[in-house]
């Protein structure tokens, strides 16, 4: 059986690929002069888009809003710590 944590990591990860197209092929549709073509790249980027915005929902879903402000009071916990070991070398 898999824990929120273990889901939370196997949709973070999921979604790093999906932002990856997504700024592919915006770059991509950008340097292309064929309005057709460039029609296409951007719908694929959007569909990419979309794909980001599930997993986050999903993600929401595992473990609600709490999964946003968790990983921000991880990083506010770490800087923190940061900060402490810091002052603890002007000593």
């Amino acid at each position: 059986m898999f824990t929120n944590e273990d889901l939370l990591h196997f949709f973070d990860c999921m979604m790093e690929p999906e932002k990856h197209k997504r700024d592919f092929f915006n770059n991509l549709s950008d340097e292309v002069d064929d309005p057709s073509v460039k029609g296409v790249l951007e719908n694929i980027a959007m569909d990419e888009q979309r794909q980001i915005q599930l997993i986050q929902r999903i993600m929401d879903l595992v473990n609600g809003a709490q999964y946003r402000r968790k990983k921000k009071k991880k990083n506010i916990k770490k800087i923190q710590d940061d900060r402490r070991l810091e002052n603890q070398g002007d000593t």
